[in-house]
């Protein structure tokens, strides 16, 4: 972004559902329609462009669990995503980054946990990102209609 120059959140009219790949249990896998709540103030709006397939979502199709994860309600899959930046967060800096391509998440430690290893807090106990059920309710992913 240029100096001095300002994001502008796009005017966007938010669904209130949207599909999602639901895993249930192992073996258990559909197509459902979800409701999408409001973005809390910390929240950023993405429009997921394209949403791909990981490991972890294969093992909670195919075994009910990824590892020490264990499915124990259903749970939206989905955190290798992309999309677009449609509203940037309410309580951003004072000069937010526009509205446009990034990043939408990582794997790491809730707040208030050691990260283990310093270098690597995808391998904390108690990590999470989005589709993981190591907590429990479990931190839903996103999928391409969500």
């Amino acid at each position: 972004m240029a100096q001095g120059t300002e994001a502008t959140a796009l005017p966007v009219s938010l669904p209130v559902s949207g599909l999602a790949v639901v895993a249930h249990a192992a073996g258990d896998l559909r197509i459902e329609e979800v409701p999408l709540g409001a973005p809390a103030a910390d929240e950023a709006v993405v429009e997921v462009a394209y949403g791909g397939i990981c490991g972890s979502d294969l093992h909670y199709w195919l075994h009910g669990a990824a590892g020490e994860s264990v499915l124990k309600a259903p749970m939206v899959l989905g955190h290798e995503i992309s999309g677009t930046v449609v509203r940037a967060a309410a309580d951003g800096p004072a000069r937010p980054r526009a509205p446009g391509r990034g990043p939408p998440g990582h794997a790491g430690p809730g707040a208030g946990e050691v990260r283990w290893p310093a270098d690597r807090p995808n391998l904390s106990p108690g990590c999470t990102y989005l589709g993981s059920a190591a907590r429990f309710p479990h931190t839903d992913g996103r999928s391409p209609g969500t």
